[in-house]
Formats: structure tokens, sequence, C-alpha cells
């Protein structure tokens, strides 16, 4: 059976405010943010023909159903639209579906005045749905769900173990918490579960592959023979201080059991990195000069450029008549 190749993204969260965090984003970094978002999504058609993608996979959490725009929502077709190969797209708790959604393909067209894009097939049952797309591969078989709110309590309707034709390529699209995912700490785990499963109900559900999202870190589930059966692509772009790693777009080739051996890529699209750097300032420091001599010397330390985002943490010892010092962050736009 020929591979399956397919770029996978999902959790770029579009139009969420980006305000309330600890950064604090000013609004002209959150267009900035937005902007780079954006562009890392216009990417998507050049890396399909660089390397041979077939279909493209989005499991969840597009944009931000609360937040956002008609004019956000008519850029993403355009650009998912543009793509000469098959997007499905199984919305999660944050891009939920509904009949107002713009995921709603005659409330989308009556509101933008324009076509739902042909190529992009979006699941829009709470329930399991099997879609095998006309005029396409008849071999493979994409399965996967909705939410219609913003959380799903228990384990996720598109893991429970279930025949699947062997003589088809099953890949589900899943958007929830991997129990055992091993780089969340407890506490986040805690607070962002929802639609729940284990590294056990991927390997027993019967696909061949499963596209992960919720999560924002990429990481890979392997069955006890190391073959990839499912993965988290990660968020994009990222935004905020527990997204501080690298993240991708990710492109594979699905086989019978799991990705092609050696068949990964991770193309890295973010334009900045987001760093928490905590600057020891030792005893006595008197001086706002000082404070941003240590900064400096902390910044060449860990490599940042000026497209990075960086959250300072200053640790150390002040004199007794310290009330406050205003660091003019220009200091550091070399």
């Amino acid at each position: 059976m020929k591979p399956l190749r397919f770029l996978q993204f999902s959790d770029v969260h579009l139009d969420s405010p980006l305000g309330a965090t600890k950064l604090r984003y000013p609004e002209k970094k959150r267009e900035q943010l937005r902007r780079d978002m954006i562009r890392a999504l216009e990417q998507i058609g050049d890396l399909v023909q660089k390397h041979g993608v077939e279909v493209v996979l989005c499991p969840g959490d597009l944009w931000e159903e609360e937040c956002v725009s008609l004019n956000t929502a008519m850029e993403i077709f355009g650009i998912l639209g543009s793509l000469e190969v098959p997007v499905i797209i199984a919305p999660g708790n944050h891009d939920y579906y509904h009949p107002l959604s713009y995921y709603a393909r005659d409330h989308y067209q009556q509101k933008s005045n324009r076509p739902f894009p042909k190529n992009v097939h979006v699941f829009s049952s709470a329930q399991l749905q099997a879609l095998v797309i006309p005029d396409w591969r008849d071999d493979v078989i994409f399965y996967g769900s909705c939410y219609t709110t913003d959380r799903i309590e228990g384990t996720h309707p598109s893991l429970a173990p279930r025949e699947m034709p062997a003589e088809k390529l099953n890949v589900g699209l899943v958007h929830g918490s991997l129990l055992d995912f091993p780089i969340v700490s407890e506490v986040h785990i805690k607070r962002q579960v929802t639609a729940n499963f284990t590294t056990s109900d991927i390997l027993t559900s019967g696909y061949d592959y499963v596209a992960l999202g919720h999560y924002h870190g990429y990481w890979p589930v392997e069955d006890s023979l190391g073959r990839v059966r499912a993965l988290y692509s990660g968020i994009p772009v990222a935004r905020g201080l527990d997204e501080t790693r690298d993240h991708y777009l990710v492109i594979g080739s699905i086989t019978k059991d799991g990705l092609e051996p050696g068949s990964l890529v991770l193309e890295r699209v973010d334009p900045h990195r987001i760093l928490d750097l905590e600057v020891h300032l030792g005893e006595g420091v008197g001086t706002v000069s000082e404070i941003v001599a240590r900064i400096r010397e902390e910044f060449q330390s860990a490599g940042v450029t000026k497209s990075d985002i960086v959250y300072v943490r200053l640790q150390g010892v002040v004199q007794r008549d310290f009330s406050s010092y205003f660091v003019d962050e220009r200091e550091f736009a070399q």
C-alpha cells in the first residue's frame, strides 16, 4: 500500500486575546504575533510542494471561537482553499463547531459571500464520523469528531476500540488530553484535561496513525516496536511562557501500523522564541545601568535575538533605599 504523505498542524488559536498573560503583550505586539501566525500558515503551500504532501491534517483549535473575526476566517480559508490537496479539520475545545460557526458551510457562505473551500473537510458531529474523499485515494479513511462545547467529559469518543478495514489506511484526528503525556506538569494536565485518553487507548484503537491536538508541545507516541502511532505537532507559533520550546509544522508518511521509519520532518516556522530567563543580580545592586549590564550578559549567554520575546525574572538583594527601577526596553533593541 502506498504511504500517505501528510502535513500536520494545530492549536494556532487565531484571534486569541493575548493580553492577559504574564507577558502582557501590548496591542502592537499582539498584532505582530497575529501576523506571525498567518505567515506560518502561508508557508504550508510551499511545504506541500517541497515535501510531496498529499493531505493536510488539523486536529483542532485553529482559532478562538469566542473571538474570531469573519476577516480572520476568510483569510484562513483563503490560505487553506488555495492548497491543491485536501485539508481535514477536527474542531477542538477552543474552535468548537456549532451552526453559527464559520466552520458551518452555509453560515460562512452567507456571512462572507464567498464559497466554502471545496478541498476543506470539517468534522461536524460529536459522534465519530468516517470520511472518504471523493475522487481522491479510495484506500484512505479519515475518522474524527468535533467538540460542540468547550469541553468533553470522559474518554474521547474517537478512541473507543473498533474494527477498521485492514485493507485501508485508517487515520484519526483527535483533539484531547493524553493522560500519560510526560512533558506537561501535573497541575497543567489537571487544568487542561478534556476528552482524555492514554497511550494504550491509541495503540488499541485500530488506527494506523492518529493526529493529535490540544497540547502545545511536540510529542510523538510510539508503540513497543518504536513506530510512531500518533503525535502532537504542537503550536506552530509560540505565544506564552508555557511554550518556550521549539515549535513546528510536522510532515511524515503514514503506512500500516504507524509512520514510515525516517519519514518525519519537523519544519520550524516560528520567527521568534519565547524565553523565560532568571537573572541573578547579586547583592547590593544600586543602579539601572548595573541591572541592564547583567540582563545583557544573560541575553548574550542565551543567544537572544531581536525577534525573540523574553520574560526576565530578577533575583538578588537590593539596597535599603530601593523603591523601584525603570528599565527602558529600548536598551535591548540592538
